[in-house]
């Protein structure tokens, strides 16, 4: 390696001038633009539900909060092993169904249920009054784990063809594969010998 030395032709001011010319090399980075503001956008609110989208939700929160109670219920009234499992997956998967559902009507300035009433109840009473016993168990599995389920996939499938919100269509098509995937094992549950 070559050292410059510094010899009589070298003042003491070209000296000075190659440590800033080596200083300035050593830390100089590219030029920048300068850093523009941040601009916050707030996200579009939703565009306002028709009239059909909006009787759909109130349709579908009360089955979904139907669901969960009625399987509630039967978690804890059934008397095989396997109906009990299965009304705890249902009233699960019916609970955080229901949270996103809620969230959804909410921001739309909807109510939200959170009691039954009229047709819901009664049906709900009229399973409750059934005692614990394979018939409660099979009539919980046919009747909610597939007829009332075969009506809220129709349900859904005609909504999904008709909805504009982005937002419902996306639960839409969370939900549905969920709601089949339950009605097939409440099927094949009720094929299965009790116990």
């Amino acid at each position: 390696m070559t050292t410059l030395r510094a010899t009589p032709a070298w003042g003491a001011s070209s000296r000075l001038l190659l440590a800033l010319a080596g200083a300035l090399a050593a830390g100089c980075a590219p030029l920048q633009p300068p850093a523009q503001p941040a601009v916050v956008v707030a996200p579009p609110a939703p565009a306002p539900l028709t009239a059909q989208e909006r009787e759909f939700l109130s349709q579908l929160a009360v089955r979904s909060l139907y669901d969960i109670e009625v399987s509630r219920l039967a978690a804890a009234r059934a008397t095989s092993p396997r109906v009990r499992s299965y009304a705890q997956g249902l009233a699960a998967h019916r609970v955080q169904s229901w949270q996103q559902l809620g969230a959804l009507m909410r921001a739309r300035g909807m109510h939200v249920p959170t009691r039954l009433e009229g047709a819901a109840a009664t049906k709900l009473q009229r399973l409750a009054a059934v005692p614990p016993s394979a018939e409660f168990d099979a009539a919980y599995v046919r009747v909610v784990g597939i007829e009332d389920h075969a009506e809220t996939v129709a349900l859904l499938e005609r909504a999904r063809l008709d909805t504009r919100d982005p937002q419902l269509a996306a639960w839409i098509d969370r939900s549905l594969p969920v709601l089949r995937s339950d009605m097939q094992a409440a099927r094949q549950l009720l094929a299965l010998p009790a116990g």
